[in-house]
C-alpha cells in the first residue's frame, strides 16, 4: 500500500511555385493539415496522468511526455513512446483500461516495452519497493472498459435524483471517483470546487462516492456543501467501478480517480490520484483548447 499523502494515491487491497494549380492546393492542404496534426496531436487523443508519468496517445502507442517524482522512481524517460503492456500493443488499449494496468503496479510489477531513440526495451515497472514479479505469465488484461468512449451510467445523486452521464452529451463532464473515508481525495476536493464555479455552463463535475454510507455522506455535504452533485457508485466490485478501472472486480481498487469526458462522450484525460495542481492545469487547457470552443 502506498504512503498516504496529498500526491498518492489511496490504494487499498480491497501514461511550391509561384502558381499552384488545383492538384497543387490539394497537395498543400495536406501538407499543412499533416503539420498541424502532428503540432497539435491527435484531435481525440487521450492523456493519462498520474505522480509517476504523463502518457499522451499517439500513433503505434502512448508517448511519455512527463515524469514525476514517485518513489520509486518509475522507468520511463520523456520521450520514450509506450508500445507493449504485458503482451498486450499499447496501442489496442484504451485509456481507463492502461491506467488500470499502471495502478496494477501497485501490487504486482507490470511488464512494459518502450522505443526509446532507435532502441526497444523490455522493462519491469513497480510501483512500490520490494515487489516481486511470481513468474513470466502476462498478467490478463483487466476488466476495465477499452473504448475510447466513457461507460454511460445512470447513479442516484445524494438528493435522490438520478443522473445519466448520457444526458450530459454535448458538455464536458468531470468524473471523480472518491470516498469520504479518503483522505487526498478530500484535500482534491477544493480543486473541483474551483473548477465547476470557473466553467459553469460548461463543465459539469460529478462527485462518485465508493464505499460510503448515506450517514457519511450526509455529514461531508453539510459539511463542505459541495455545488455539484454527489452520487452514490456503491462498492469497487459494482460495474461502474470495474468498467472505469477504479475497482478490480475483486474488491480492490485505487482512489481518488478523476477521469474528464468530452461532450461528445469520448475521454480525454484520466488522472490516478490526488495531484490537485496538474488536474486544475490539465482539465483548463483542456477546456480552453481551440477545439473545446
Amino acid at each position: 500500500m502506498p504512503a498516504l499523502g496529498p500526491e498518492m494515491n489511496y490504494s487499498i487491497k480491497l501514461s511550391a511555385g509561384p502558381r499552384i494549380g488545383s492538384v497543387g492546393v490539394a497537395a498543400l492542404f495536406v501538407i499543412l493539415a499533416s503539420f498541424v496534426s502532428s503540432a497539435l496531436g491527435k484531435p481525440h487523443a487521450a492523456v493519462i496522468r498520474n505522480d509517476a508519468v504523463r502518457v499522451e496517445q499517439a500513433a503505434g502507442g502512448w508517448r511519455v511526455t512527463d515524469v514525476g517524482k514517485a518513489s520509486p522512481p518509475s522507468p520511463f524517460l520523456v520521450g520514450d513512446m509506450l508500445v507493449g503492456v504485458e503482451n498486450l500493443r499499447a496501442a489496442t488499449l484504451g485509456p481507463l483500461r492502461l491506467n488500470r494496468f499502471f495502478n496494477r503496479a501497485f501490487s504486482t510489477p507490470i511488464q512494459i516495452v518502450v522505443v526509446r531513440g532507435n532502441r526497444r526495451l523490455d522493462l519491469l515497472w513497480a510501483r512500490e519497493a520490494d515487489l516481486v514479479r511470481v513468474g513470466a505469465t502476462p498478467l490478463t488484461a483487466p476488466p476495465a472498459s477499452n473504448d475510447s468512449d466513457a461507460p454511460p451510467f445512470t447513479l442516484k445523486s445524494h438528493s435522490g435524483a438520478a443522473i445519466s452521464l448520457v444526458q450530459l452529451r454535448g458538455k464536458w463532464v468531470l468524473v471523480n471517483f472518491w470516498g469520504t473515508w479518503c483522505a487526498p481525495c478530500r484535500e482534491e476536493a477544493p480543486v473541483l470546487e474551483k473548477l465547476a464555479k470557473r466553467f459553469a455552463g460548461k463543465l459539469e463535475v460529478l462527485g462518485l462516492a465508493l464505499n460510503d454510507t448515506a450517514e457519511n455522506l450526509q455529514r461531508y455535504t453539510d459539511s463542505v456543501h459541495p455545488s455539484y452533485p454527489i452520487l452514490s457508485a456503491g462498492s469497487l466490485k459494482d460495474a461502474t467501478p470495474v468498467q472505469y478501472g477504479v475497482g478490480d472486480g475483486d474488491g480492490g481498487g485505487s482512489v481518488p480517480m478523476t477521469v474528464l469526458v468530452r461532450p461528445d462522450g469520448s475521454v480525454a484525460y484520466v488522472q490516478g490520484g490526488g495531484i490537485q495542481v496538474p488536474m486544475e492545469l490539465e482539465v483548463s487547457a483542456q477546456l480552453q483548447s481551440p477545439s473545446a470552443r
